[in-house]
């Protein structure tokens, strides 16, 4: 090849080049803002697919909320997410439920949800293909997780207490509830209630007449012959009459031209006060109850917190009724009984039971430990420890034997676990309320266990449950499952 075609050949090349130059300069000079803007859109986004909540957990760390893995579909077999609540789940009416928004609804989700919201979120990657159109990557490295903090609750409930007393509460078939404290801390252990509802879907009871979403711990109901504890510590603490008083029994009392009947209508004969208490005779404390006058009941009560909140939750029911209206003896014979406007409880009876498990000393309960990591160190401890001298050690002591008298001969004898010396108080409530064929009966079984050195107070209570004695086999079984079970 000639020198002059070499030299032709480069100024073609040459002039190629530069009208290519040329042109992309002119294109990137038009569209550079669309290529740009399509640039722009390609980038990664993050996006929430479920907020993370501080868990509620029991005294040993094992969560009530959260304790289920679920696994959100993915092309790769599914991302495990925890779910909050489900057909297991336990405390239900303690715990409350969260909304569709991630906002505690009732219970402790709202009561603390400041406490429990905000903690982190699960977030799902995702591109743009330059087009507009959303590319999700969801293979498990898309996911991420991302936590703001680490606050949850620590109760003073044990998981394993809290499921025995729902599984027998259910077989019962009742509603009710009960209540389970540590009988030296006065720490609930177990607080269960019954009708139940789904946490997940609380719209379908708002309207709902059985009352799922009531917290039947913390209700008041009419007290029944449980609160002859108390009748009788007014008597001992005030000296208007000791266990050696004796009341003659025919079945019935006129009392201001009433007749006020007894529950065994052929009467119990003459008894002495731990016999009439072990045999829940009425006569003989509707006598008493006059004999203490009703200041003295009101007061005594109001030693034992009964009317009172326990565990200051911001649902619980203070059962403040009017006792020092009954004046007249019809009514104070009432009372003495607990019958009349005279209301309590499961919680409070439980701590009733338990301040005489304690030799009448009564000590702060608390539900809420505090606020924990996951590391289970509080980092804001709520407990108080505080104690309150309800009544004497001797007068404690003798009630102690008249509920140990319950269970030898009196009406809770049929209810007695092998090698367990249990003490307690039968009770049965009229409520004044007509059922589907008669009126409503509510059912109490209170007691502590052993005797000597006790370790679990329980409190039963079954609406419209017609007697104490259904009650008792509630009791009787929880008493048992705790034992069987080594607690």
């Amino acid at each position: 090849m000639n020198q002059k075609k070499l030299k032709l050949i480069m100024v073609f090349t040459e002039i190629a080049l530069i009208v290519c130059m040329v042109s992309v300069f002119n294109v990137i000079n038009s569209h550079g803002n669309i290529y740009m803007q399509k640039a722009v859109r390609q980038r990664k986004d993050s996006h929430i697919i479920k907020n993370i909540r501080g868990k509620i957990y029991d005294r040993n760390m094992i969560s009530f909320v959260d304790s289920r893995t679920v696994n959100i579909p993915t092309p790769d077999g599914g991302l495990p997410v925890e779910k909050r609540y489900d057909s297991l789940s336990l405390l239900r009416h303690i715990t409350g439920s969260v909304t569709g928004d991630g906002i505690g609804s009732g219970g402790l989700e709202e009561m603390y949800d400041d406490v429990l919201k905000s903690s982190g979120e699960i977030c799902l990657n995702s591109s743009n293909d330059g087009s507009g159109k959303r590319i999700y990557n969801f293979y498990n490295n898309g996911y991420e997780k991302n936590i703001k903090k680490d606050d949850s609750l620590l109760l003073s409930i044990d998981y394993h207490i809290q499921k025995i007393a729902e599984q027998k509460l259910d077989e019962s078939g009742n509603k009710g509830a009960v209540c389970i404290m540590d009988a030296y801390s006065f720490s609930p252990l177990a607080l269960a209630s019954r009708g139940n509802f789904d946490q997940n879907n609380v719209a379908d009871y708002l309207n709902s007449k059985e009352g799922e979403l009531i917290d039947r711990c913390t209700s008041s109901f009419d007290a029944g012959s449980i609160i002859k504890i108390v009748t009788v510590a007014a008597a001992l603490e005030n000296n208007i009459a000791d266990v050696d008083f004796q009341v003659e029994c025919n079945g019935s009392i006129n009392i201001g031209g009433i007749e006020f009947p007894c529950h065994q209508r052929e009467g119990h004969g003459k008894l002495n006060m731990e016999e009439a208490f072990a045999k829940s005779c009425n006569v003989y404390f509707y006598q008493l109850g006059n004999m203490i006058g009703i200041k003295n009941i009101y007061n005594t009560m109001k030693r034992f917190s009964l009317g009172q909140r326990i565990l200051d939750l911001d649902w619980e029911k203070d059962s403040k009724s009017d006792i020092l209206s009954n004046t007249q003896p019809n009514q104070i014979a009432n009372i003495a009984i607990g019958q009349g406007n005279l209301l309590i409880t499961p919680i409070q009876a439980v701590n009733m039971v338990n301040i005489i498990a304690n030799d009448g000393v009564m000590k702060n309960s608390q539900l809420v430990s505090g606020v924990v990591g996951k590391d289970g160190v509080l980092k804001n401890d709520f407990r108080k420890y505080e104690e309150t001298s309800v009544i004497s050690k001797a007068t404690a002591q003798k009630i102690k034997k008249m509920m140990r008298s319950v269970m030898v001969y009196g009406t809770g004898k049929d209810y007695n676990v092998k090698n367990t010396c249990i003490c307690a108080k039968t009770g049965t409530a009229e409520t004044g309320w007509q059922g589907d064929s008669d009126t409503k009966t509510h059912g109490w079984f209170v007691g502590f266990f052993p005797m000597e050195n006790p370790r679990y107070s329980i409190s039963v209570l079954l609406e419209d449950g017609k007697s104490g004695y259904n009650a008792g086999r509630v009791f009787e079984s929880i008493t048992k499952e705790i034992i069987r079970q080594g607690f």
